[in-house]
């Protein structure tokens, strides 16, 4: 996020909505309802990222469902059925000592980040912005409150001016791709073979550190990683051992399964 003023609150509403049927995030979806000053009691999958303090500081990723004037879209529930809307708010009201605001960030950070599953259905979803209710309806940015000054901007486009202005958006968009661990897994050397030098490839890697793997396009795991069990290891060179020298293959585990 970026922004050009003292930063008291923010609020960005959000929609995730299909773009290709059935492609889609899905399992327990990531929330933070509870969160004050760091204290986090009720999360999922939210990390905050705030370069600097910020004092009273409220945070929260709020599931929705948008109420009159906006339009719900067929949205019943924060459930992995699109559209699913939530709202990201953070705040820190107030003048010092009951609040600290962020100071003007130009280039812009990372301030926050929520990881999901998504379904095994090749095709996109995206997260866009969306109106939620007659109180969250557009992304606002507030100044903070300064005693014996005018009343504060929250800048947004449905403000009223001067504070009505638009905000750059960048819609995300997220892509399930097929597996593809190519055409035999386990070809280190991606020759089309498994054959004693995919064996010198791993030793080289485990026991020398000398790295000449070819990685595969789009696979779940390491190259080499024939036990699938996160790591390329030991235990992988033995898989490799037993399936080229011995015939006691195939490897112990599917990775597109």
């Amino acid at each position: 996020m970026f922004w050009e003023m003292d930063l008291a609150a923010v609020t960005i509403p959000l929609v995730v909505r299909e773009v290709d049927a059935g492609a889609f995030w899905t399992g327990e979806l990531p929330y933070d309802t509870g969160g004050v000053a760091g204290s986090h009691p009720h999360v999922k999958g939210v990390t905050w990222h705030w370069a600097e303090p910020w004092a009273t500081l409220i945070e929260e990723f709020r599931p929705v469902v948008p109420s009159a004037p906006c339009n719900d879209n067929g949205d019943i529930g924060y459930d992995g059925i699109s559209p699913d809307h939530f709202v990201i708010t953070a705040g820190g009201f107030g003048v010092p000592p009951y609040g600290i605001p962020l100071t003007p960030q130009p280039d812009g950070y990372p301030i926050v980040l929520f990881s999901f599953d998504v379904t095994d259905i090749v095709g996109s979803f995206e997260i866009d912005t969306a109106c939620a209710s007659a109180q969250l309806y557009d992304i606002l940015l507030c100044e903070p409150v300064i005693m014996g000054e005018p009343k504060p901007c929250c800048f947004g486009p449905s403000a009223e001016p001067p504070c009505n202005v638009d905000f750059v958006f960048n819609k995300g968009i997220v892509t399930i791709a097929e597996c593809d661990c190519g055409a035999i897994w386990g070809d280190v050397n991606a020759d089309g073979k498994l054959h004693p030098v995919d064996v010198a490839y791993m030793v080289n890697y485990v026991y020398k550190q000398l790295d000449g793997r070819v990685s595969p396009p789009i696979c779940p795991y390491e190259c080499g990683d024939v036990n699938c069990d996160g790591s390329v290891e030991a235990l992988d060179v033995s898989f490799y051992v037993a399936t080229v020298f011995r015939g006691l293959g195939p490897f112990p585990c599917s990775p597109c399964d």
